[in-house]
């Protein structure tokens, strides 16, 4: 497989500069300077109804918090304590406490994936912001934190003394952006940040933030109280019943302070957009018209090449390698998308604002189609509305084309320290760690062993694999050999009877058939208009919300049929392969991984049926909503179901030997490479989320190593098919 081109080393980047320096960097604003963005009349008065929600909902809650203090003060005056007393002044007390908390609870960034920046260490950097937030009007930041994300954002402390007390924001940088953008596109994206407390009115956004984040946690944040109130409803009723009582009480509170929540919510909404966009006009302002769409659009790929990166490098890290430098990979991952936009200008089509380059100039980049925004972005406007904001009057700036890089030093230690930081965030542990050059060497084999070539028109591409009985048809063609009775030409004629363009054919028409059946799905559920769905299906007058179920029947019937077509090809490709190489190694060695992908398949399969039970109920969990009896003992049941088909999974692989694949050369059974630990105790009483998430954790695990395991084997078992007869994919329909 031929490399990329790679990318600049660490060492070939710009050199570090002082504070001074930084000044020589920081690209111009335009001469003389507009004057700052004004908000409309309308966008005023929308701040106002959202200010007054805000300030209701604040006296609201300090009326329950000094309520709630005076039940504690007047159930410890009652009279001489008794044992209902006592019980009287525990279920008070936890009242209060259960509002106290919310006003000092803070619920920061996770520090734990972030590096702090002071100026002594990044003098460049804070000279850079600091130049940046004089210019634009706004307050320093009060501390900068570096991620690994392709991501910029100001974030606050979450409490409700945030709506009282001023606080100072802070920002968070991460170098998985820094790595894609010029000096112009990092400030822009700064100025963007900053512009949204450039403005005096557009600082209710953080009165919103504050008390969205507030009542979220208490409404749907389940932490050591709520533990501990459930463990005191676990106890004998005759000490218990207060804490039944109080659960009532905090669930009608909790569903008071949701509608508050939606509502506050509902209300921001239509303030957001604008204060995105006055954001933007904020930053074109300093960095021109240009700037900030560019970065939108370098951002889009960063982000597709960064999940790439992250999926290559989760690969290897399943044997135990680590990389030093997940940038790197991402910049190779940049390559491959260019390479692959070059070699396949279809996904250009799909995609145009990801296809071509950014041009500056008036002429718009993003289409009114593409309405998804790149993911730093997904609470904004889309990218077309943002650009058609900007551009409505057109600022030219020439760009400081140099990479963002020249702003930070001591690159090599940050982009390591953020990569170890990304791998201990999922848990995983090294072997070794390895230059990230050596470690793409080891991405390469394995997408050169996993990947399928493109004749095979995504033929094994998301699908199980149906060769039918292995044992009975090996014995059943080795007996017709035997006896001179195998017609090798119609074997191979059958296998042949679904290739080159007749399977693209069929690969086309089961993608459109699984695609017809979830919009007619949804039509019928009733979560799709039926204008929506014909538009959607190519204006097929037929399909309307009446026509949905029968429809739907139809398609249905029509795309089994078709994955039953698609079953007889492995089938005819499976006799046609055992029967040519029939006594030999090879045949040998096929049979064997046609063994192992089956065995492999079936627990797959059986996983596959848990995470689908489990995903209901993990968002109901997740939503924080109360359950009843029946449901919990629901919750309960799948949890433990979920063990056992754990377990009964791990028996299996334990009994199943591995076959040879690349960079597993150590690991002495399928068990061993699966779940390299000991498989977690059964469910304690009572229910824990540890437990829980330990549970996930491990499935997750054994799951996505087997996909693995699947698709190494399949890549194998395909080149070794391609070895006994290169041509039988490749040959046309007519030609079979």
């Amino acid at each position: 497989m031929p490399e990329e081109p790679p990318p600049p080393s660490v060492e070939a980047m710009p050199a570090s500069v002082d504070a001074d320096g930084a000044l020589a960097l920081y690209p111009p604003s335009p001469s003389p300077l507009p004057p700052a963005p004004q908000t409309t009349r309308e966008y005023r008065l929308r701040a106002v109804v959202v200010l007054i929600a805000l300030g209701a909902f604040l006296v609201f809650y300090l009326s329950l918090l000094f309520g709630a203090g005076y039940l504690v003060y007047a159930a410890a005056t009652a009279g001489k304590f008794s044992f209902f007393n006592v019980l009287a002044i525990a279920g008070s007390a936890m009242l209060f406490l259960f509002l106290l908390k919310g006003l000092f609870k803070k619920n920061r960034l996770d520090e734990d994936a972030m590096v702090e920046v002071t100026a002594e260490e990044q003098p460049a950097l804070h000279a850079f912001i600091s130049r940046l937030c004089e210019e634009a009007g706004s307050p320093k930041p009060g501390h900068i934190y570096l991620s690994a994300d392709v991501n910029a954002g100001v974030f606050y402390p979450r409490s409700v003394l945030s709506l009282l007390l001023p606080v100072r924001k802070n920002l968070v940088i991460g170098l998985g952006l820094v790595n894609v953008l010029s000096l112009s596109e990092l400030k822009a994206v700064l100025a963007h940040e900053f512009g949204h407390f450039a403005q005096s009115s557009m600082r209710l956004g953080r009165y919103v933030y504050s008390a969205n984040q507030v009542m979220h946690d208490m409404v749907y944040g389940r932490d050591f109280w709520d533990r501990f109130l459930n463990n005191w409803c676990s106890i004998d009723l005759r000490l218990s019943f207060p804490a039944w009582g109080l659960k009532g009480v905090v669930w009608v509170l909790r569903k008071i302070l949701a509608w508050g929540f939606e509502g506050i919510n509902k209300l921001n909404r239509s303030l957001s957009r604008q204060m995105e966009f006055d954001a933007d006009l904020a930053a074109a302002r300093l960095t021109g018209s240009d700037a900030l769409i560019s970065a939108l659009w370098k951002t889009e790929r960063a982000s597709l090449a960064f999940n790439m990166a992250g999926s290559d490098l989760a690969s290897v890290a399943m044997h135990g390698t680590h990389s030093d430098d997940l940038f790197y990979h991402q910049s190779r991952s940049l390559e491959r998308i260019r390479k692959l936009l070059t070699e396949k200008p279809d996904l250009g089509e799909q995609h145009p604002s990801l296809f071509k380059d950014y041009q500056p100039g008036q002429a718009p980049h993003f289409t009114a189609e593409e309405e998804t925004a790149a993911d730093m972005w997904a609470s904004h406007p889309s990218n077309f509305d943002r650009e058609r904001n900007i551009k409505q009057r057109y600022l030219a700036l020439e760009a400081d084309g140099r990479p963002a890089w020249h702003l930070f030093g001591h690159k090599k230690k940050l982009r390591t320290v953020l990569t170890e930081m990304l791998y201990e965030q999922g848990g995983r542990t090294a072997k070794e760690v390895l230059p990230a050059r050596e470690v793409h060497r080891q991405i390469l084999e394995e997408r050169q062993e996993m990947e399928q070539a493109e004749h095979y028109h995504g033929l094994y591409d998301d699908r199980f694999i149906a060769p039918g009985p292995l044992s009975k048809q090996v014995k059943e063609l080795t007996e017709a050999k035997e006896r001179n009775e195998l017609d090798l030409d119609v074997l191979r004629a059958l296998a042949a009877s679904h290739t080159g363009s007749a399977l693209e054919d069929l690969m086309k028409r089961r993608a459109e058939l699984y695609r017809r059946v979830g919009i007619l799905s949804e039509l019928d559920a009733g979560k799709l208009e039926g204008p929506a769905a014909r538009k959607l299906l190519g204006g097929d007058k037929r399909v309307r919300a009446s026509s949905a179920k029968k429809l739907l029947e139809e398609a249905v019937i029509e795309r089994d049929q078709t994955d039953h077509t698609i079953d007889g090809i492995d089938r005819a490709v499976f006799r046609y392969f055992v029967a040519k190489s029939a006594g030999t190694a090879e045949g040998k060695e096929l049979v064997r991984r046609y063994r192992f992908l089956v065995r492999v398949q079936k627990q797959i399969k059986k996983l596959n049926a848990v995470d689908v039970k489990l995903g209901p109920v993990l968002a109901a969990l997740s939503a924080g909503r109360e359950l009843n009896q029946a449901d919990f003992a629901y919750v309960v049941e799948t949890f433990d179901e979920a063990r056992i088909a754990l377990l009964q999974v791990l028996d299996a692989c334990s009994s199943t030997k591995l076959v040879p694949l690349a960079h597993l050369s150590e690991v002495r059974s399928v068990r061993d490479f699966v779940l390299p630990e000991v498989l977690l105790e059964p469910r304690p009483e009572p229910l824990t989320g540890e437990w829980v998430n330990q549970l996930m954790r491990q499935l997750g695990q054994v799951l996505g190593r087997l996909r693995k395991l699947h698709f190494k084997n399949l890549g194998a078992l395909l080149h070794l098919q391609e070895g006994l007869d290169p041509e039988l994919f490749k040959a046309t329909s007519q030609d079979a």
